[in-house]
């Protein structure tokens, strides 16, 4: 007797294919939105990072006493908006006058990036100790950056030391 030989089907059935298919959609659609959240929260620390650095910019000019053209400040500081798009870097060449009043540098929070502070929020250091004068009444100053659902802040307490939080 002569056996037949079976014929074998190579290739996927089509449930294989689908399965393989929903997988790969579901693991971009995971990896996608993990990405974009790592992307938001890079946002706030670039935000949060060079907010910082300009507070500590401003400490550092008070505690040299670094003069504009021949006159030392009274103080350095930094401004807050009021509608949290942007702040500035200014000095004061009045003693009685409280406000931040001589502009130095305006910077802008990039892509999309708010501040919460409250209305006029600034922070200054006198000159030569480099004391902290807050605008809040309280013995901290929250800044909070906010992207979407996302946020990330900074403490500076009356001594003029910055934390994350």
């Amino acid at each position: 007797m002569i056996k037949k030989k079976e014929k074998k089907e190579k290739g996927f059935t089509l449930i294989e294919i689908l399965i393989v298919v929903a997988l790969i959609g579901i693991l971009s659609v995971v990896s996608i939105t993990s990405m974009k959240s790592g992307q938001d929260q890079n946002k706030l620390k670039a935000a949060q990072a060079e907010t910082e650095s300009i507070i500590k910019l401003a400490q550092s000019y008070a505690l040299q006493g670094k003069k504009q053209g021949n006159i030392v400040p009274k103080y350095y500081g930094v401004k807050f908006s009021v509608d949290g798009k942007n702040y500035s870097f200014c000095s004061n060449l009045n003693d009685t006058d409280v406000d931040c009043n001589n502009l130095i540098e305006n910077y802008q929070f990039k892509n999309g990036v708010m501040l919460s502070a409250g209305q006029g929020t600034q922070i200054s250091f006198d000159i030569p100790y480099g004391n902290c004068r807050l605008s809040s009444a309280s013995d901290n100053l929250t800044l909070t950056f906010k992207f979407d659902n996302n946020s990330r802040g900074i403490i500076v307490n009356k001594g003029g030391a910055i934390t994350e939080n």
